[in-house]
Order: structure tokens, then C-alpha cells, then sequence
């Protein structure tokens, strides 16, 4: 009997969920994209072998929804931590409490002055660079804290690495091994080099130590696979952000098949 391969998400017709489908049907599994908002959806997850869970800014909630009404099983354990290392600020506790190095960091609310200049405010629960600002005075701070104010009462907040000049690197870690890595550079004076925001990519060969310190960022996560994103300082490489549900576009950069790594990594064989 065939594996069953369950795919999580809002959007049934989003490319990502649609090539892990056909990716997972050409390795043999029965694969399904489930909505999250299907009142089976509970039921859908504990029968799966295998999850992939797809988790943004829009439905973070609902994936807040499903941890309540599961029961203690590797599916919650996988969805939990999912749901962690998607949220910036708890995030950031499990890396800082597994000495993974970081820019300086730390969690406000909005009634908080600002701890140092310059530096990056970012809202807990986005992805594709929303909700980040770069801020240089008190003045834009609290303009920006006003902002986003509206979206979170929560912020990370982390030092401005000037050094790293618009550019990160993206290290795919699944089962604990570096399978894939790019380098994404701003295109405009964005800080920011997301390619949803327009930045560009090519294909990156890491060194050991941004290895080591990534499958540390995975594995604090108690993540099976995560794109990590690094980028450069002048006291090393730096650990910026886990995303446990990272873009397949790094194989289109790096001819490896991240769809079926990732796949394989979340079925379990225990047979």
C-alpha cells in the first residue's frame, strides 16, 4: 500500500504545492493537497505518512487552530515546530539557547524605546521580506513601530549588518546535510535581497562553517529540512532567519531536486 503523502495549504493551486504533488506521485506515494480550512483536516494529517506543511503570513493562524485539536504524535511535533521556527521571535529564543550566532537581537513589544540604531524591526509571522524595516533614528523607529503595530503587538528587533550590503545566502538543509545553496543579491538599493522583492540568485558553493552553523539552525528548530539564510558580518557569518517552509526556486538555481529531498525526509519508513 502505498504511502500516504499529505500536502497542507490555503492555496491548492499554488506551484509549490502543485510540483510536490507531482513530485511525490512520481516516487510512488499516495499525495493529496488538503486545505486547511477542510473541517477534516485534523483527520488528514494524523493518517499521513508523510507532511508537508506550507505555512505564510496568512495562515499562520489556522495552523494555530490545528495544534489545539491535535493529539501528542510525530504530525504535531512536526507541525509544532514548524510553527515556531516560522515566528521570528521564538525563533530567535530557540537559536540564542542553542548558541547559534545571530545578529544582535531582541523581542519588543510596542510600547518599548528603541534599543539601538540602526537596526531591522520585523513583525513575528511573515515571509518574502514583508514586515521589515530598516530603521536609523528614534524618529523612523517609532514611525515603523506604528506601522506594523497594526499587525503585531510583538516585534524582533536585530542589529543593522551594513557589511552585508544587500545580500544573503540560502543553505537548504534537509535529513542534516547541505543539499543546495544560493546566493540572492538586491538588485536596487533594498536591503533586503528576497527574489519575491525582486532580487537575483546564483547558485553558491558554502563554506564549512556557514554548513555547521545552518544544520545547528535546523536542528535547534527541530526541523528535518529548512532553508536558512545567512548572511556576511565582520565577525562571521551570522544565522538571519529559519524558514521551515522554504521556495523550491533554489533548484531552478542549483539543479538539485529539493522537492523529492524534502518529500523523503518527512515520511516516516517504520515499517
Amino acid at each position: 500500500m502505498s504511502k500516504i503523502l499529505t500536502i497542507t495549504t490555503l492555496d491548492t493551486e499554488h506551484a509549490r504545492s502543485r510540483t510536490l504533488l507531482s513530485v511525490a506521485e512520481k516516487l510512488g506515494y499516495y499525495a493529496r493537497i488538503c486545505r486547511l480550512d477542510n473541517p477534516n483536516i485534523t483527520a488528514q494529517i494524523i493518517e499521513s505518512d508523510g507532511i508537508v506543511y506550507g505555512i505564510s503570513e496568512r495562515n499562520y493562524p489556522l495552523y494555530g487552530e490545528i495544534l489545539n485539536r491535535l493529539a501528542a504524535t510525530w504530525q504535531k511535533d512536526l507541525l509544532q515546530a514548524s510553527f515556531n521556527a516560522f515566528n521570528k521571535c521564538l525563533s530567535y529564543d530557540a537559536l540564542a539557547a542553542a548558541f547559534v550566532p545571530m545578529p544582535k537581537s531582541v523581542t519588543l513589544d510596542n510600547t518599548d524605546d528603541v534599543p539601538f540604531l540602526p537596526g531591522v524591526l520585523k513583525i513575528p509571522c511573515s515571509n518574502q521580506g514583508v514586515g521589515i524595516v530598516l530603521v536609523s533614528s528614534s524618529a523612523e523607529y517609532k514611525k515603523a513601530m506604528s506601522e506594523l503595530s497594526a499587525k503585531s503587538s510583538e516585534f524582533l528587533y536585530q542589529e543593522y549588518i551594513e557589511e552585508s550590503k544587500g545580500s544573503d545566502k540560502r543553505l537548504l538543509i534537509v535529513s542534516g546535510e547541505c543539499v543546495a545553496a544560493m546566493r540572492r543579491v538586491s538588485t536596487s538599493d533594498d536591503f533586503r535581497a528576497n527574489l519575491s522583492l525582486g532580487g537575483k540568485a546564483e547558485k553558491y558553493t558554502p563554506t564549512r562553517q556557514e554548513i555547521a552553523i545552518a544544520i545547528a539552525a535546523t536542528n535547534a528548530s527541530n526541523l528535518p529540512y529548512a532553508g536558512v539564510d545567512i548572511i556576511d558580518s565582520n565577525r562571521g557569518p551570522l544565522v538571519l532567519e529559519v524558514n521551515p517552509s522554504p521556495g523550491i526556486t533554489i533548484s531552478e538555481i542549483t539543479g538539485v531536486d529539493v522537492a523529492a529531498l524534502i518529500i523523503e525526509s518527512t515520511v516516516r519508513h517504520d515499517d
